[in-house]
């Protein structure tokens, strides 16, 4: 498997700034590798950028001219101060579970910024940053068209459907690596954590169902039933 720094030297070492061939050059499907990716800067002139979806590309703050093709131009930085105000804000919870699981939320609650709170968010621990370079990691990989069409055959990159499928299955893939690399000692109050901010989201939430019924863990034994209501009661809700 490539490791992603690989692919960052192949960016680096590019001798091109297009950047549809830059997203190819990754791996990736250019139609979706920019979501969540902050442009400021970056000289577009007489690029063909159609079929791209960006979602932080600022007329104001970008190099272009009147050979840029885009097929939309939009200058979103309130959104952009949102996230960075909202990552600030899970930075300052004192618990690592909670910090890890509101961060998962929050990419799930906005997967065209998905990037941009990853990118954002300054990890407090180790495991913060193994599971920020995950997810960002898998996301990408989920993009490319390969994938794509495994997971929602026929599906248009820029479709918000096929955005969605892939942050949740990257958000789920991250949930299920953090309960690997958790410390024993740690594991119920991880799970507990995850329920008490991802119980609503279907897919994580019937991740963490499977994963509770097959853990034997003396640390999560104390908090299975807390855990388990709260699952339950997001179904439930749910099914209303």
């Amino acid at each position: 498997m490539t490791h992603w720094l690989d692919i960052v030297i192949e960016l680096i070492k590019a001798d091109t700034a297009d950047l549809r061939a830059l997203a190819k050059l990754a791996g990736a499907d250019p139609r979706t590798f920019y979501v969540g990716t902050r442009l400021d800067g970056a000289d577009i002139r007489s690029q063909d950028l159609r079929g791209m979806l960006f979602t932080e590309l600022g007329s104001a703050a970008v190099q272009l001219d009147n050979h840029t093709k885009l097929d939309a131009m939009a200058d979103l930085e309130l959104e952009a101060e949102e996230i960075d105000i909202e990552v600030q804000r899970i930075a300052t919870y004192p618990r690592q579970e909670d910090r890890i699981g509101l961060l998962v939320n929050g990419v799930l609650g906005s997967p065209e910024y998905a990037i941009r709170y990853l990118t954002s968010y300054k990890p407090r621990s180790k495991l913060e940053v193994e599971v920020k370079g995950f997810l960002i990691f898998r996301i990408f990989n989920l993009s490319n068209e390969d994938s794509q069409n495994e997971l929602l055959p026929g599906a248009q990159a820029t479709d918000e459907l096929a955005l969605n499928r892939i942050v949740e299955i990257a958000a789920r893939d991250a949930v299920q690596y953090v309960l690997r690399r958790t410390f024993p000692t740690r594991r119920g109050l991880q799970f507990l954590a995850f329920a008490e901010h991802l119980a609503h989201h279907r897919i994580i939430r019937n991740t963490l169902i499977a994963r509770l019924a097959k853990t034997r863990s003396t640390a999560v034994e104390p908090l299975r039933t807390q855990i388990t209501s709260i699952l339950f009661d997001a179904a439930r809700v749910d099914e209303e």
